[in-house]
Parts: structure tokens; C-alpha cells; sequence
């Protein structure tokens, strides 16, 4: 009987530890565009599971993207190494999930909600419901209309007007 209070403490715990997250991700969800970010891909590879692309270099700046060209579309551009299979000697891998590399062109002032993090991007939406990918280092959390921010690189940092 010792064991059953440890174990109904530790589920409220967990309990009140879900909801407040999920309270806190609805409310960060919203981000403001502080650099600007141009489309180096105005036409995206787009992959489905079970395509095949031949497997290419990993990115330096940004690891964990791979460089692909798809062998049914001859479409080339960076697909997260996660949706990827092993490579084969012949360096072609098989992909996992659906994708798309479509990167948004934004401005600074933009406000967009992140849909998912992956390997230093974020896969995002627009106000008028376009999606694409975008760099975290163009983004910042926003909190309140006084654009006190957190950066999403986990760097906190408060802007006063009155400096």
C-alpha cells in the first residue's frame, strides 16, 4: 500500500505537467520574422514515401540535410537525413515520409505559427496559409504586443522602448 500514494502524486504531477505544456505550446506556436529569408528553391523536391533518390552530401551549415536528387522527378534539393534510409552502396536511400522542401520568402515583421522543429528549421505557416520551411535563426517567439521575445535558440532576451 506504500506504493500507491508515490505512484498518484507522480500521475497529478504528470497530469498538471501535460496540460501546462500544452497551454504553453498553443501559446508559443506564434512567431515574428526578424531577418529576412529569400526561396533558394522556387521549385521544390517533393517526395513520397517509398520514392527513391540518390543520396548526396550532408550539409556543413546545417547538419542532418542531405543533398538529393529524386530519381523519378530528376528534382534536387535538402531532405532531412531522418526520412531517410541507410543509403545503399550505389548511394540511393528510400524515403520514409512524405516531404517537401518548399521554403517561404519572408520579411522581418512577418508573423508566422510553427508547425514542427527539425534539424534548425521550422516547418511554418503563414496568416494567409502558405507553408514552407524557414531557418530558426530568422524567428522569435512572441509572447505579448510589446514583442518582449524569446529566441528561438533558446537565448531569452527582453527589448525595451524606453533605452
Amino acid at each position: 500500500m506504500a506504493l500507491k500514494e508515490p505512484i498518484i502524486t507522480v500521475l497529478d504531477v504528470t497530469w498538471l505537467i501535460t496540460v501546462e505544456f500544452n497551454v504553453w505550446r498553443h501559446i508559443m506556436k506564434q512567431y515574428k520574422v526578424v531577418y529576412p529569408h529569400l526561396s533558394n528553391y522556387p521549385d521544390p523536391i517533393v517526395l513520397a514515401i517509398g520514392d527513391v533518390v540518390i543520396y548526396g552530401r550532408e550539409d556543413t551549415e546545417f547538419p542532418n540535410w542531405i543533398f538529393c536528387e529524386a530519381i523519378h522527378s530528376k528534382k534536387r534539393g535538402w531532405v532531412p537525413k531522418q526520412i531517410l534510409s541507410k543509403p545503399t552502396e550505389e548511394n540511393k536511400a528510400t524515403v520514409l515520409a512524405h516531404y517537401s522542401a518548399y521554403e517561404l520568402t519572408v520579411t522581418p515583421g512577418m508573423l508566422v505559427e510553427k508547425e514542427f522543429e527539425l534539424n534548425e528549421w521550422s516547418f511554418v505557416h503563414t496568416t494567409h496559409g502558405e507553408k514552407g520551411w524557414v531557418p530558426n535563426r530568422v524567428l522569435v517567439i512572441r509572447l505579448d504586443e510589446n514583442d518582449h521575445i524569446k529566441r528561438s535558440k533558446r537565448e531569452v532576451r527582453t527589448y525595451d522602448n524606453n533605452v
